[in-house]
């Protein structure tokens, strides 16, 4: 059975990742600006998680499971060449 993890290292992980900034304020135009001062409550930090729902989803994982071993799909040579191309 899989155990849960603690509240307070999914908010940190959350935060960490939500303090990322990939523009500076400068870059952003002057409506979008005014979008996200109009709405800063929705863009604001998380200081908890959401409320718990009516069904939590979970993947249960078995203890003994293995990752699934299968031989990749073979290509003829052409094939491989024309798929090496494109990629």
């Amino acid at each position: 059975m899989c155990s849960e993890l603690p509240e307070s290292l999914l908010l940190d992980n959350y935060q960490s990742l939500s303090s990322i900034q990939a523009t500076e304020t400068a870059q952003v135009p002057e409506q979008i600006q005014q979008l996200l001062q109009q709405y800063a409550q929705l863009f604001s930090t998380p200081s908890q998680l959401p409320p718990s729902r009516a069904a939590n989803h979970k993947i249960k994982l078995l203890l003994e499971a293995q990752p699934i071993k299968i031989r990749p799909y073979h290509y003829s040579s052409i094939q491989k060449n024309e798929i090496e191309a494109q990629v």
